[in-house]
């Protein structure tokens, strides 16, 4: 546009100056430019798409100095590419013709009808199935924030206020959303200029908007309205509102038609849930792995049984937020229980659930107007179960699940209407026809006879003739200028009826038409496009239906999420023998026979050592544990935390018996990282996660603590760790396990009294050590580190130096400097072998010229070449 603008003698076609009125209220996106059958881009926009699609550049009026850059793709085919855009954090702008261009007057009327942005999506080819795509908005006052976030593509809202960074910087890496909008004036916070560090792939958008909040709210469905005006956040947190408002005005524009399908805003407590931060999350790989952050190895995948998306959805989330809530608990165990009772109702169950479609996506997809007949149409069948699935559920009598079927709806109407319109093979494309059923409207039905048999319509309204006027030489014909006419002979022209209208005169004969025959006429040349135009119309109305309806499907598909992930839940307690954990009102944590869900499936079952964990608040509230590194120390803190993590999810876990008390926060500090990009070491990086857990913990958490002060020096860690160890046990006073290669950390367990040594067992047979895996009481002075360097791989000579040097330093004495006959490197002089020595020994440095000195140098290195 900017390289237009410089040359103001480029005569612009109506069609270019059509594109950049409407490229100006789209500066920030990419404008596909519909031109029949192609989406078309322009300018820069063509050299920015043609290099991200790599796609061919090309351009209009090919050859003139005042050549158009423009590159295109099919219109049919323009979803996989829209994808690979907005995967390169771009906007897309979607530009239709509005009218038919064969009876357009002038240049086609088009407009925008769509904005796709990362945080806008809802074509199921761009989306994670079993995962969310979060839009957020943030509105800052200093340190306090203002937060809203939607999953546009399944009608989920929420609303919070943090007081705190801290608070903001754990809750949005759990959310992950692909883009972030922000007030203009907010774009230069501190905490958007670390935003990168914290979510590298999400797009950071400005929006700029009047948040009137009855002109947005106003727009969408009375369901919706009726939860904001509940929430009350304009007393609540007009930082909150604000950041909601701004969020909802960016989805309106962005969408060009009404967002039914969102009909509720939750408000996200900061202590509504078990608090997870970002750190323990990935520490403890629940949804993530650490090697390329896929599902693979985590938690997630071991749990996940579920036969729907919105299910494997619902589950990640519940990692995500556990409850704190004892009653919410033991209503998830409870149903879990009766489902591994009856496991004969459970199975059909799963089956019905495993026909059941995205609900919610699809929801979403019709209530904004883009969803094709063939995923209506899968809509009606899964809206079909429902009884099915209802009549399964009241088998069941835990509160659960009587939760659910407290307002059930089977949606009959809405599945009745879906089936019988559409068929169930109808196109993707919705104006080619071939979408509605035959038998459902008397007008398409006659358009299609006239269309599959128009010559034998013909015959019988030619013998229909012939019969009312008498006239047996009559005959029906049509040619391309006169259309459909009713020729007679000028012998039989007294008997002709008078209701015939003349239309042309001919030597021999006369040919006339009737009313009925314009209409046929009518009727046959337009009835295929009328077929097309007709079906389109029906299934439109269709969609308006279903449209009004989105609150009804949300709130069903919500509960089949639930359903699923309960059930998923079940399954797995019972394919790997979990057990139902206690809640118990004095602080403990007892674990008997613990296992790691993920390392038991990773490994036979013959490999996999359980372990005992048992904390309580009087005798050991803290764990100190010491062993070797690669004896399991990392896997028992782990499981102990995944293990409290699935107890607060309502799910049984991998354990013989599990006691705890409810808990308000798990923190874990595993593994050494630093970040480059903010110049902060591996220390730095460590010190800052402890700092936050110190500062952060109560009674009533569990920590997990793994190697402190391992990246500084030894008497620096040492003291730290020490130091930290202290506080845990005197201050905060927490549940925790506190791993460390420190062995003089022992001694604390003398003066503290809720302080318990324990050790990684390992035994030595014949020079080498045999890992246990198993957690013994007491404390040990040995890492055995130098026999793990040698399993590892490391040369024979340097494990025999290190082991030396490991037995002076037990002496606690210096490291000697090794024999020259055995130095790890060769050795320039040695006394016994080389003459220099003694030279160099008799030499009166203090009465050397410099000169003479330069020379002796030369001297002693022509005899070293020559050795």
């Amino acid at each position: 546009m900017q390289e237009i603008e410089a040359k103001p003698s480029v005569n612009l076609t109506p069609m270019l100056r059509q594109y950049l009125e409407l490229k100006q209220q789209h500066q920030d996106a990419i404008l596909f430019f519909r031109m029949g059958d192609f989406y078309e881009m322009f300018f820069e926009d063509a050299h920015k798409a043609s290099a991200i699609l790599e796609i061919a550049l090309t351009s209009r009026n090919k050859g003139d100095e005042n050549a158009v850059p423009m590159c295109g793709v099919p219109y049919h085919a323009a979803s996989s590419y829209i994808a690979r855009l907005v995967q390169a954090g771009l906007k897309v702008a979607i530009c239709e013709q509005m009218e038919d261009p064969s009876s357009a007057k002038g240049i086609v009327r088009r407009e925008v009808v769509r904005v796709i942005s990362p945080g806008l999506v809802l074509e199921a080819e761009s989306l994670d199935a079993r995962g969310n795509n979060y839009l957020a908005s943030l509105s800052f006052h200093q340190d306090q924030i203002g937060f809203s976030f939607v999953d546009i593509s399944t009608g989920e809202m929420g609303v919070a206020y943090f007081q705190t960074l801290e608070a903001l910087q754990s809750e949005l890496p759990l959310r992950a959303p692909k883009e972030i909008i922000v007030a203009l004036q907010d774009l230069e916070h501190p905490f958007l200029k670390n935003l990168k560090n914290i979510l590298p792939h999400c797009v950071l958008q400005t929006y700029a908007a009047e948040l009137d909040s009855s002109k947005i709210i106003n727009q969408f469905s009375d369901e919706f309205q009726k939860c904001w005006k509940a929430l009350g956040l304009e007393q609540v947190s007009p930082l909150a509102q604000r950041a909601a408002l701004r969020l909802l005005a960016y989805i309106q524009e962005a969408l060009k038609s009404s967002v039914n399908h969102l009909h509720e805003i939750h408000w996200v407590k900061e202590q509504g849930h078990l608090v997870l931060d970002a750190t323990t999350v990935r520490s403890l790989e629940l949804v993530r792995n650490l090697q390329e952050g896929g599902t693979w190895g985590t938690l997630f995948q071991v749990l996940d049984n579920t036969k729907t998306s919105m299910g494997a959805r619902k589950l990640k989330s519940w990692i995500l937020y556990p409850l704190n809530s004892i009653a919410a608990i033991l209503q998830r165990q409870q149903a879990i229980a009766e489902l591994l009772e009856n496991s004969f109702l459970s199975e059909p169950l799963s089956g019905l659930l495993a026909q059941v479609i995205d609900l919610e996506r699809q929801n979403s997809r019709m209530a904004t107007g883009i969803a094709n007949a063939r995923d209506v149409y899968a809509v009606g069948k899964s809206l079909e179960l429902l009884p099915q699935i209802q009549e399964n559920i009241s088998h069941f009598h835990s509160a659960f699940f009587q939760g659910l079927l407290a307002d059930w709806e089977n949606l009959k109407d809405l599945s009745s209407n879906i089936l019988n319109l559409l068929r169930e093979d109808a196109p993707l494309t919705l104006r080619e026809g071939g979408l509605i059923r035959d038998g459902v409207h008397a007008e398409l039905d006659e358009l299609r006879a006239i269309e599959r048999d128009g010559k034998g319509h013909l015959a019988k309204m030619e013998e229909e003739e012939k019969q009312r006027s008498g006239i047996s030489s009559l005959k029906i014909r049509y040619n391309r200028v006169f259309g459909y006419y009713i020729e007679i002979s000028n012998t039989k022209r007294d008997q002709v009826p008078a209701r015939y209208i003349r239309k042309q005169t001919l030597v021999n004969a006369e040919r006339y038409i009737t009313p009925e025959l314009k209409s046929y006429e009518e009727k046959v040349l337009g009835a295929e496009g009328r077929i097309r135009v007709l079906e389109y119309e029906l299934f439109s109305q269709l969609r308006t239906q279903l449209a009004t309806q989105a609150s009804k499907v949300s709130k069903m598909a919500r509960k089949i999420a639930e359903m699923d992930a309960l059930l998923s839940l079940s399954a797995v307690a019972k394919e790997n023998n979990y057990c139902c954990p206690d809640f118990v009102s004095s602080e403990e944590l007892n674990i008997i026979e613990g296992r790691h869900p993920v390392l038991e499936k990773l490994f036979p079952s013959n490999r996999f050592v359980p372990n005992d964990v048992l904390l309580n608040g009087d005798t050991c509230r803290l764990m100190l544990i010491t062993g070797p590194n690669m004896a399991g120390k990392s896997t028992i803190l782990r499981q102990t935390a995944v293990i409290a993590m699935l107890a607060h999810m309502g799910s049984y876990v991998p354990a013989r018996s599990c006691r705890l008390s409810l808990l308000d926060r798990i923190f874990t500090r595993i593994g050494a990282s630093d970040n480059l990009s903010k110049n902060q070491s591996t220390f730095w990086v460590e010190m800052e996660e402890t700092a936050h857990i110190l500062a952060t913990a109560t009674s009533k958490s569990l920590i997990i603590l793994d190697e402190i002060g391992r990246g500084t020096s030894t008497y620096d860690g040492l003291s730290v760790a020490w130091s930290v160890a202290e506080y845990l046990h005197d201050v905060v006073k927490a549940k925790a396990l506190f791993a460390t290669h420190y062995h003089e950390l022992i001694q604390l367990a003398d003066e503290k009294k809720a302080l318990q040594n324990f050790h990684i067992a390992v035994k030595e047979w014949k020079g080498e050590i045999l890992f246990l895996y198993q957690l013994v009481p007491g404390g040990t002075s040995q890492s055995y580190g130098v026999k793990v360097a040698s399993l590892a791989g490391i040369p024979k000579k340097v494990i025999g130096r290190a082991e030396e040097i490991l037995k002076q330093l037990s002496e606690k004495n210096p490291p000697q400097p090794t024999p020259a006959s055995e130095s790890l490197q060769m050795p320039l002089f040695t006394r016994e072998e080389n003459p220099l020595i003694k030279e160099i020994e008799n030499l009166q440095i203090d009465h050397l010229t410099p000169l003479e000195a330069l020379q002796i140098l030369y001297a002693f290195q022509k005899k070293i070449r020559g050795l």
